[in-house]
């Protein structure tokens, strides 16, 4: 890394780069999440559908420590592959053969990744996977042009879906 730097390059992360192409499109005045306020949105999500009874299969583990930070990070992971809560549902519900125990839990998987998704786009807000598709979308504009002349990426085989289809848009 510093040998880079002392030779003019920059090295970042994945999430600079994000962000950077988001400033680049002008469009740095994003609202964005930090992971302990995604845990307090799920955790108040949570909250909420218990009250209105709908989610008995996690009802007692949602109340163990750990649980919110498990969520959301399951939450993440499928923002993460580009899925919609749409997809998710009907990914979710497939599973006929399955029991239905299980059946209760992916509904309610379902039921909070619908219910997250929603709450962000209500309030206007980005977590690191919706900046991910928001500079995807922003690289897909027909006006947007790189500021980069080279990008080399290491560790491809890292990358989820989401990071992936930004490296792909940037090399066009």
């Amino acid at each position: 890394v510093s040998a880079g730097r002392g030779a003019g390059l920059n090295t970042a992360n994945f999430d600079y780069l994000a962000n950077a192409i988001l400033r680049q499109a002008q469009l740095q005045t994003v609202h964005k999440l930090s992971r302990t306020a995604q845990e307090l949105v799920v955790a108040e999500l949570i909250e909420q559908l218990q009250k209105q009874k709908e989610l008995p299969y996690f009802a007692d583990m949602s109340l163990r420590p750990g649980f919110v930070k498990a969520m959301t990070s399951l939450l993440s992971q499928l923002g993460r592959s580009g899925v919609t809560p749409d997809e998710a549902t009907l990914a979710l519900s497939s599973w006929d053969e399955r029991e239905e125990n299980r059946r209760e839990k992916d509904r309610e998987i379902a039921l909070l990744y619908t219910a997250y998704r929603n709450y962000l786009q209500q309030q206007h807000l980005f977590d690191v996977e919706g900046l991910y598709r928001l500079a995807l979308a922003s690289l897909h504009r027909k006006d947007f042009i790189p500021c980069w002349k080279h990008l080399y990426f290491y560790g491809f085989y890292k990358y989820d879906a989401l990071q992936l289809e930004i490296i792909q848009a940037l090399s066009k």
